[in-house]
């Protein structure tokens, strides 16, 4: 497989679109307190009526301007003219109650005046640092200012504070650490401990796009997270950059053979941690590879009917002549021609070698040639256990490369 050429990507701007109907049509009506035992009773339910009971409830004015604004604000377009519309009824809910963040929030997004929304976001965030919808305001107002990193500072004082809204949020923050300076904005970032830090990760390294930049930001910054190497790695192998996920998987776990050439006498481990460098093996009903509880030796168990590859791992070409020795057994003995030694220039995808195991050979297998240009190969295992035979398994003890 050809090494992948990395291209700068332009800059990518956070879908503040997605943001807006995050933050503020989709947050759910917030619990209120009433100023009268008659008028807090149907505050919620039925804030008009509150309202008229009590004149001086400022709650449920600030739903009744939240539900007039929910009910027009259906997309992105609609929102200024939907804020608009219930900004008098808002403007009476700050009136009687000064701390209503939903209210704040309409009167900025119906102001058209750049400077008066500021000044209302700014005050309104003062009072209120938890409200969503102020949040998302403060948010956007840092984005339109170009304030990159106070927008991201921004979004972690959300999710602490609303740790089930991820699922909203963290597209955009993937979004911003696909941007040219996301690897720098999120190294600060990250720098401090947050709760929903471990989870936007889980949820960055699975974005094919996000990769780059976080194997650069794996370098800068050290991340504990579960399972964050392992498809880290893999991914990057996935999308074509193997030699980006080679150099990650060096820098974690420096020394290994898969970094250079092989020289004198190698023989394999069996370690899965960092596949496609390490093995990867098939666990599949009927199909499987796994490693015997009391010996270090690998187990393969085919069904009648299923067949494939069920272990593999990439290695550097040793040289242009070498030799694979694998040490194995077999039940049935006479079917160790359904296994296959296959050998695969990664870099060109062409085929080195494909040759049965036979008992008569030993398990040796001689490679007199590999095609010019080919630095990484991948070696498998193919088991097959045919229709109507007998159940194949095997036991693998050792794989070696020797230079011949």
């Amino acid at each position: 497989m050809p090494r992948k050429v990395r291209q700068k990507k332009p800059k990518t701007k956070v879908d503040v679109k997605r943001l807006v109907i995050a933050s503020a049509i989709a947050i759910p009506l917030a619990g209120v307190l009433g100023l009268q035992a008659l008028s807090s009773v149907s505050t919620k339910r039925a804030p008009e009526i509150a309202a008229q009971l009590f004149p001086g409830n400022g709650q449920a004015l600030e739903n009744v301007a939240f539900n007039l604004f929910s009910a027009e604000a259906t997309d992105i377009e609609a929102i200024p003219m939907a804020a608009r519309n219930a900004s008098d009824k808002a403007l009476e809910a700050v009136r009687a109650e000064p701390l209503s963040p939903k209210a704040h929030a309409i009167l900025a997004m119906a102001s058209s005046d750049s400077e008066e929304r500021r000044q209302i976001i700014e005050t309104a965030s003062k009072l209120n640092r938890r409200n969503l919808a102020l949040q998302g305001l403060v948010f956007q107002e840092h984005f339109a200012q170009g304030n990159d990193e106070a927008a991201l500072e921004t979004l972690d004082q959300i999710l602490r504070v609303h740790p089930r809204r991820s699922a909203e949020f963290f597209p955009v923050l993937t979004e911003a650490l696909q941007a040219d300076d996301g690897v720098a904005n999120f190294e600060e970032l990250l720098a401090t401990s947050s709760p929903w830090h471990d989870r936007f990760l889980q949820h960055a390294v699975r974005q094919r796009d996000a990769l780059p930049n976080l194997a650069e930001l794996r370098r800068r910054i050290p991340i504990d997270v579960a399972d964050f190497d392992r498809r880290l790695i893999a991914g990057l192998a996935a999308s074509g950059d193997l030699s980006g996920a080679l150099e990650i998987r060096d820098f974690i776990r420096p020394g290994s053979a898969n970094g250079g050439e092989i020289s004198g006498d190698i023989t394999l481990g069996w370690e899965e941690e960092f596949p496609p460098f390490d093995w990867e093996l098939t666990n599949e009903p009927g199909f499987r590879a796994q490693m015997a509880r009391d010996a270090d030796e690998l187990s393969l168990s085919v069904r009648p009917g299923k067949g494939g590859v069920i272990a593999a791992r990439i290695l550097p070409v040793p040289a242009n002549q070498f030799e694979v020795q694998i040490d194995y057994r077999i039940s049935p003995a006479n079917q160790a021609r359904d296994l296959r030694l296959q050998l695969i220039c990664v870099d060109t995808q062409s085929q080195i070698y494909d040759e049965r195991f036979s008992n008569t050979t030993g398990g040796r297998f001689a490679i007199d040639s590999v095609p010019t240009g080919c630095e990484r190969m991948l070696l498998a295992i193919n088991a097959r256990a045919w229709t109507g035979r007998s159940p194949l398994n095997a036991t693998i003890s050792e794989v070696t490369l020797k230079p011949r």
